[in-house]
This record gives C-alpha cells, sequence and structure tokens, in this order.
C-alpha cells in the first residue's frame, strides 16, 4: 500500500515537473509528440517492472532464507499472484497521479490522490464498507479484494488468481490507459479513449465473474429448525446420480440430483441446507410443487415410485470459492434423509452415487467414489464427499497442501485420544473412522461410519462436537434434544465447576437444576461421579433431562451419600 501511494506521488511529480517548465506546450509543437507520450507510457511500465522484481527477489531470498526452499509451481503462483497485486498497482498508480495532477494541477490534486488511493487500494472495504456495496468497491481494487477474507476464512483462496481478477485488472488496464490517452491528446485519440473507457465500465456490468469473494454464514453441522413430521419421513433413495458445475466466481455452484425414490406418502421432507436453492423439480417428466425452509425440503409427489430430478444452484455457501469446494459427505448440501443429516454417525445409509465432475480438473478432486474415468466417480458411500482444490494425502488424511505431515499427524493423534478417552469413561463402543479430511470452512467435527470431517487447524479441534457427534444421539425429530445433550455434555467437559458460567447455565436449564448440581454433584468423589455419568449416558444415551438430574441427585449429601 505505501509503495503505491509513493508510485502515485511520483506520477503526480512528473505532471507538475512537466508543467513548471512547461514542458507540455514545447513537446506538442515539436515533432514527434505521439512518440514522446509513448516513450513516457514505456518508461513508466520499466521503472514500476524494475522495482517489482527487487521487491519480489527480497521477498523470496527472505522467505527462501527462513522457511527453505519452494517448489517450481509455488514459485510461479507467488510470481503471478505478485505481478497482478504488487506490479499492477505500481504502475496504474503511476498514470493515474499523473493524470490527476494534470487536471487539477493544484494542492486538491494530492487530497484526490489519497482518496482514489484508499477507493483501489485492499483496505478500501474496511475504510469504506458502511458506504460501498461489496459489488462496488471489489472492483475498485487493484491489490488483493480479499484481503479481509482470505487470512483465517478462506484458506484455499489465499494468494489464488481466479477469473474475476484477471477481468477486473483488464478493466482497470483499459480505464488507466483511456483516461491517460484523453488527457494527453485530442482528436480521434481522444474519441478513441473514450470508447476504450466505456468498454472498461461495462467489463464489470457484463462478467459473470466476480474478482471478490463475499462473506458467509459460519458452515455448522445440521441440526434441524423445527420439528419433523414423521409421516413425512417414509421414504428410501437409491441410484443417486450428481452433475456438477463449478461457478468459479464467489460461492457460485450449480447442480442437478437424480435419485430412484419409492415413498409410503404423497409428501416427503428432506435435508437441505438453506445456501442451496431448488430451481426446478420434476418427478419424470412432471413439474412438482416444492417448499423449502429452515433446512427442510418438502416434495409432493405425483406417485409413489419414480425418478426424482431436482436443479439446485447456490451463491452464498461458504464452503464454495472460486478455486475450491468442501462437500462433506455428512451435511446436507445434497437433499439427504433428515434423520440422516441430523445424526450421520449413527443413522447414515448407503446408497449407490454416480458423480459427473466433468468440468473440473481431476487432478485437484478428492471423493470418497471410484474413478470411472472421464469425469466420474461411482460408487456405495453413506453420501459423496467431493472436495476440490489444493489438497493432498497422507495415509488415509485428506488436507489442505499448505499442512505439514507432523500437524496433520497431531491433529489425527489428538482426533483418536478423545475417542479412546470417551470410549473409556462411558463404557462405548463407537471408533473413529479410518478416511479422514481436514476442512477449512467448518469448524466443527462431523462423521459418519466411513468418514470424518474435522477443520483443519489442530489446536482448534472441537472435543464438545466430537462427542455430540460421535457419542450423543440427538433428538430424532428436532424439539429439545439440543439442550439436553448440552447438558451431559457440560457435565463430561466439568465447564459448569466456575460459578461465572452459572448464569449461562440457569437460563437454560433453571436454577434449581444448577444448584443442585453445584451443592451435590460437584461435592462428589471424582469416582462416584464418573459413574453417575457412565450410567446416565448408558441409560439415556446422551439426552439427560433437567428432571432426571434432580431425581438421581436427591437425597445424595454433600459428602457424595
Amino acid at each position: 500500500m505505501a509503495a503505491s501511494l509513493l508510485f502515485f506521488l511520483y506520477g503526480a511529480e512528473e505532471a507538475r515537473s512537466e508543467q513548471r517548465w512547461n514542458q507540455y506546450e514545447l513537446v506538442r509543437t515539436l515533432p514527434g509528440y505521439t512518440r514522446y507520450r509513448m516513450g513516457k507510457f514505456v518508461y513508466w511500465l520499466l521503472l514500476t517492472s524494475a522495482f517489482y522484481l527487487i521487491f519480489f527477489t527480497a521477498v523470496s531470498l527472505y522467505i527462501v532464507g527462513t522457511h527453505g526452499g519452494g517448489s517450481a509451481e509455488k514459485i510461479t503462483q507467488a510470481l503471478v499472484y505478485t505481478w497482478l497485486c504488487w506490479w499492477f498497482p505500481f504502475f496504474l498508480t503511476v498514470v493515474l497521479g499523473y493524470v490527476i495532477y494534470s487536471l487539477l494541477s493544484s494542492l486538491y490534486s494530492y487530497v484526490l490522490i489519497v482518496l482514489v488511493w484508499f477507493l483501489i487500494m485492499p483496505y478500501n472495504t474496511m475504510a469504506f464498507g458502511e458506504f460501498l456495496p461489496l459489488e462496488v468497491s471489489g472492483w475498485l481494487v487493484i491489490g488483493d479484494p480479499n484481503i479481509e477474507q482470505i487470512f483465517g476464512i478462506y484458506d484455499m483462496e489465499s494468494q489464488q488468481i481466479n477469473i474475476g481478477f484477471y477481468i477486473q485488472r483488464l478493466a482497470a488496464l483499459l480505464l488507466t490507459v483511456g483516461i491517460y490517452a484523453a488527457v494527453v491528446w485530442k482528436g480521434l485519440t481522444r474519441k478513441i479513449a473514450y470508447i476504450v473507457m466505456a468498454a472498461a465500465l461495462t467489463l464489470p456490468v457484463v462478467s459473470s465473474h466476480v474478482p471478490y469473494l463475499s462473506g458467509g454464514d459460519p458452515v455448522l453441522v445440521y441440526q434441524a429448525a423445527a420439528p419433523l413430521n414423521e409421516e413425512e419421513l417414509k421414504y428410501a433413495i437409491d441410484n443417486v446420480e450428481i452433475r456438477l458445475e463449478h461457478g468459479r466466481s464467489n460461492h457460485d455452484l450449480s447442480y442437478v440430483y437424480e435419485v430412484d425414490i419409492k415413498a409410503e406418502v404423497d409428501v416427503i421432507t428432506l435435508a437441505l441446507l438453506d445456501d442451496f436453492q431448488v430451481v426446478e423439480a420434476r418427478f419424470g417428466d412432471l413439474l412438482i410443487p416444492v417448499s423449502q425452509q429452515e433446512g427442510q425440503l418438502k416434495l409432493k409427489l405425483p406417485a409413489a415410485e419414480g425418478r426424482l430430478m431436482l436443479s439446485l444452484v447456490t451463491h452464498t455457501y461458504a464452503s464454495v470459492g472460486p478455486s475450491f469446494f468442501e462437500l462433506p459427505s455428512a451435511l446436507p448440501w445434497y437433499p439427504m434423509h433428515p434423520l440422516e443429516a441430523a445424526d450421520p454417525y449413527h443413522h447414515g445409509l448407503k446408497e449407490t452415487y454416480r458423480l459427473d465432475l466433468k468440468g473440473l480438473d481431476h487432478k485437484l478432486v478428492w471423493t470418497n467414489l471410484s474413478a470411472l474415468g472421464d469425469g466420474m466417480w461411482e460408487g456405495k458411500a453413506y453420501g459423496p464427499t467431493i472436495i476440490y482444490g489444493a489438497y493432498k494425502k497422507a495415509g488415509e488424511i485428506i488436507s489442505p497442501a499448505f499442512k505439514d505431515r507432523r500437524s496433520v499427524e497431531r491433529g489425527h493423534n489428538e482426533l483418536a485420544r478423545l475417542v479412546e478417552e470417551a470410549k473409556e469413561r462411558l463404557g462405548a463402543g463407537a471408533e473413529l473412522p479410518v478416511r479422514g479430511y481436514m476442512i477449512t470452512t467448518m469448524q466443527q467435527f462431523t462423521a459418519n461410519p466411513d468418514e470424518f470431517f474435522v477443520y483443519q487447524d489442530e489446536r482448534l479441534l472441537q472435543s464438545e462436537s466430537l462427542l455430540n457427534v460421535m457419542f450423543l444421539r440427538g433428538s430424532e425429530t428436532g424439539g429439545s434434544g439440543m439442550k439436553d445433550t448440552r447438558l451431559f455434555a457440560a457435565l463430561y467437559f466439568g465447564n459448569m465447576k466456575n460459578p461465572s458460567t452459572d448464569i449461562y447455565y440457569k437460563s437454560i436449564f433453571g436454577e434449581d437444576v444448577v444448584k443442585r448440581i453445584r451443592t451435590v454433584y460437584m461435592e462428589l468423589p471424582e469416582q462416584e461421579k464418573e459413574q453417575m455419568l457412565r450410567m446416565w449416558y448408558q441409560q439415556t444415551g446422551g439426552l439427560l433431562t433437567p428432571e432426571r438430574i434432580m431425581k438421581d441427585l436427591e437425597g445424595k449429601t454433600n459428602a457424595g451419600g
């Protein structure tokens, strides 16, 4: 940013120097005016390129010296990224600084330069976020427009150049060159410059790709927002085919979902994340009505058996970016049975899946199905997992390419330790699935019998969500189940030991329950507390109610008798 401001000021100083020594009037009266103007343009190109190469070389040598060498692929990626996000701002700001001072020729030009500098630098969304929508500010930035999003939110988009980047840089270049030509030339050249500027301003309007990433809601494990009608769950599905198309822009992704279905009722409910919208629904050749809200998709079927086809699209799902997407089998990004979506580890169902991913780079696709060739995958699974982007495999663990092997092993070992600890304390028989995925956009643990999914940062392992997914059985039809499992989890992890948590837990479970736990349960010997915890687990599966707590602790003394 600071370097771009210096180049802005350098361009303005070039214009001020011309005016101070009357160079503009002198050159216009001599032959070779066009050559002079083009020569200045080429000089700026060479000057900014030289500074860019110096900066890039210095940073590269520092990184290599500090962290060791990098692969040719990484160096090429860094070169392209820094060329677009460093050199481009250097060059364009020189031209813009020259143009602004040429037009104003006063101290006000420097005020305008600072304002324009703010608008086109990566932090403009932070400075002007309340005044400029992302659809505008994202196109103004000639650095990285996703500076707020990529660090810790969209790790897989860091230093990734998408199609929107190239379109935005082309528009910025055409607009800047057009402005320069309109200022220094007249006649036909100026008219052509106006046409070029109009074309540049049209590109963002007509482009189907954008250079920015909009914020998305956090990706969480599925939970039914409302109680389910058990009658609407009486159906079975199989032979699922998904034809997926990655939009490569923002959060754009679409797919066609086809499935054989047998239903005992005419209205059925499937689980589907709200980020995915059904565009069209057909049963055979017939269009059918669709109702979609709060993570539930209701369909009215014209027959008890047939082939269902749904066309779906998302523009908001945070696990989709222009350079990657993470679609775990344990999440209802695709229509799935609500009981399986709410508890994939205990209610998972295997079906036959067929994937058509012909538009993707097959070397970047990671899935739990078998490759058939020509962009097709097939197999039986507890739902399809499709991970796309710069990932790698170590043993049975798929992780982002930027993760080193030791951190992947640490994370996996910690998961295994938590599972073994829970098995010992609760007397449960759950096992951590062999195949695992470390993903970047969901900070919760989830799993089905074949696969587990965990956040890539092993320092932020979600032990409570692991307990919920693998050991606790939430309410199958929504309602108060989540509250009940939270009560058991609070006792399991000892979260209620600290009196500062009383206000929170009283608001959930009631004052009498918290008081009974603190004055009776917390005073029991550790061995007796563990025995009660195991008893509650084996008798309730983790659906521990406040009433059960009050009853079982009644009559016990502070001495544990």
